[in-house]
Formats: structure tokens, sequence, C-alpha cells
């Protein structure tokens, strides 16, 4: 595997223009920690939000996005207060196995033992690689699995719900729908291909409003605007000025550019209170990239309208594909970065985290790999 990620970061680098003839992998690997390094050092427009409250923060995604989520939601439990999953499964599913994140933890659920997740989630803990379950005991979590899926099966997705009621105690906290006739889709009221239909955008118009079914859940009941893209202002900001130092592109497939949607009522030039406003955390799935379905994801799925309606910033993360480890797109949740790729210490969460921090105006440290 790091002859294949060698290999690709050597193809990756290639367009970068030399006085010289094409030099050797040593020197392009010197090249690549170079232009990270800059990359760290250079200032970003990714903007600072005093409005948006440290312990107001949430996340959610599809497919390997709601792998992620979770993931990201159990490593950071101190920090994150709930979850919203599509078509996701449980923390550490695949164990750091491509094949087992294939087989078992999409479409053969009878493979999957949970009381291991669980286990090996108080190992990690104990290990110090993710923060302590006790923080979930009063989390909110929103779980869909359309009953038409035929990627990640609903029975995978149970088993994501049997994980969480380990550790979440508080009556209600966790809510499902499991009923909706929805594929492999993010659902929604009237964007996207007819319900039943599995394809990009991987949106499916299913007279079901998914994001205002998980805000309620998340947040509470509220009203939304009339504008579906929300009213707000979407910000296309340069991800990679978060990458760690010493990594490219291709070896931790995010892409170079990322988003965030700030409502009016949380813009700092629109004078926001401090701590007055959310921030939530929306992972896209696989085959959703930029160069996929470009902003449908950003821009389609509800989120920005709710977000609207419930004070929340919502920052979306974009992944990208590398030829040989993640030709898909998906967010890592079975080791193609690393075997780290689950906990606080994994390569995606670590960037991920970063940007949460830089908009709560936290100072963010260089990333070392």
């Amino acid at each position: 595997f790091r002859f294949q990620l060698m290999v690709f970061c050597l193809f990756a680098d290639v367009h970068i223009s030399f006085a010289s003839s094409l030099p050797s992998m040593t020197s392009l690997k010197s090249v690549a920690f170079a232009l990270a390094s800059l990359n760290l050092a250079a200032s970003t427009d990714l903007p600072s939000l005093p409005s948006v409250n440290e312990t107001d923060l949430t996340v959610s995604g599809l497919s390997s996005g709601g792998f992620m989520a979770v993931q990201m939601h159990v490593a950071y439990s101190a920090r994150f207060r709930g979850a919203g999953v599509f078509a996701g499964g449980p923390w550490y599913c695949a164990q750091g196995q491509e094949t087992t994140a294939l087989v078992t933890c999409m479409s053969t659920p009878f493979m999957l033992n949970v009381d291991n997740l669980v286990s090996l989630t108080h190992s990690a803990v104990q290990d110090g690689n993710v923060d302590a379950v006790k923080n979930m005991k009063d989390d909110k979590i929103w779980i869909f699995s359309g009953s038409k899926d035929s990627v990640v099966k609903q029975e995978v997705v149970k088993k994501l719900e049997q994980y969480y009621q380990s550790f979440i105690t508080a009556d209600g906290a966790i809510k499902t729908n499991y009923t909706t006739p929805s594929e492999h889709a993010f659902p929604t009221t009237d964007f996207g291909n007819w319900c039943w239909w599995k394809g990009a955008p991987y949106i499916n118009n299913c007279h079901f409003d998914g994001a205002a079914a998980m805000m309620e859940h998340l947040y509470g009941a509220a009203e939304v605007s009339t504008t579906k893209e929300g009213t707000g202002k979407l910000i296309e900001f340069d991800q990679s000025a978060f990458f760690p130092s010493g990594k490219n592109w291709g070896g931790l497939s995010m892409g170079s550019t990322g988003y965030l949607y700030v409502p009016a009522k949380c813009a700092a030039a629109g004078g926001a209170k401090k701590g007055s406003c959310g921030l939530h955390v929306a992972l896209h799935g696989c085959q959703q990239t930029l160069a996929d379905i470009g902003t449908k994801y950003v821009e389609n799925t509800g989120i920005n309208a709710w977000a609207d309606a419930h004070d929340l910033a919502v920052l979306y993360p974009q992944a990208t594909k590398s030829m040989l480890s993640n030709p898909e797109g998906c967010w890592d949740w079975w080791g193609y970065t690393d075997g780290n790729y689950a906990y606080k210490s994994g390569q995606q969460p670590t960037v991920i985290m970063a940007m949460v921090d830089h908009i709560l105006g936290k100072k963010v440290e260089t990333i070392v790999v």
C-alpha cells in the first residue's frame, strides 16, 4: 500500500514546473513537503465566527460521510453533542480492512458484531484515542436508512442504532427513520432523482425533508424560510491551508476547496452576539465530490435553509478522489489514510477539527504526520 501511495504522489506532483529535467522521487517528496508547509503558513479565507458557541457542535453525513460523522462524534464526544447519520454504520465497523468495509459493513450485517465494536470503543477510550463514552449519554442521534437502499443495507444501519444504545441512555435521544422508500441517497422534498433511483447526485426527491427531520431532532422545532438554499452567505475557502505538514492532497484525499455556510444572524459583519449560534459539520458521501456533482450537496440538501432557522453555521469539508487508494472520493472509514483513521489522531478528523477550531477562533497548531 505504501508503495502504491508513493507512486500516486509521484504522478500527482509531476505538474509542478521545474527549470531542470524531471527530478528524482526524493526531490519530489521534498517539494511536496515544502508546499504543504507553505499552505499551513499561508493565510486562509475561512473566517472565524465569534457568534459560534463551542458547546453547540453537531455533525452529519451520508454514506461514507455517515460513517465519518459517527467517527467524529465518538472520537470527539467531549465536543460534539449530537449526530445525524444517513446510511452509515457503527464506529470502527471496518476495523482497518477494506474487505470488511465492502462486505460486513455494507451488505452482510449478520457478520457485524456490535458487542465487539463496543468493547473496542472502551479500549480506545482507555488508550486515549477517543473521548470518554460518558460524554454521549445525553447526546441526540438521528438515523436514516431508506427502505430501498441497496448499497448500505438497512440492517447495517440498525446495527448503528444498537451501537449507540450501548452508550446513550436518555429517553428519546435516538430517533430513526427506516420507512421512507429511498435508495442510497439524501432525501429531500423536491430536489434530485426519483426516490427509488440509485445514482448521482445521490440526492433524491422523496417528498420527505431529511434535513428538517434531522435538525428538528438535534435542535428542536423551528420555522424555515421559503428559500430552500438558505438566505445566508456561502463562503468558498482554501481547505488545504489546514492540511498536515508534509501531506499533499493525494495522500490525504481531501480537496483544496471547502465551504462554509453562514446565516445572516451568525455573520460577524451583521453584529451577531458572541456565542449566539451553533456549528454543524456536514459530510458528503462517495461520488459526491466537487468533481462529481459540483456543489449540489452543499446547496441542495436543505441543510442550509434549516441552518438559517436554527442559527447554525455549516462547515462542508470536501473529500476528493485518489487514483489508487480512494477512487470513489469517499471519506476514510476503513483505513486508506492510516491505521488511526477512526481516532482523534486520524488525519482527516484532525484536519476537520482544525477547521472547526479556526471557526471558533482557537489557535490551530501545525499538524505534523
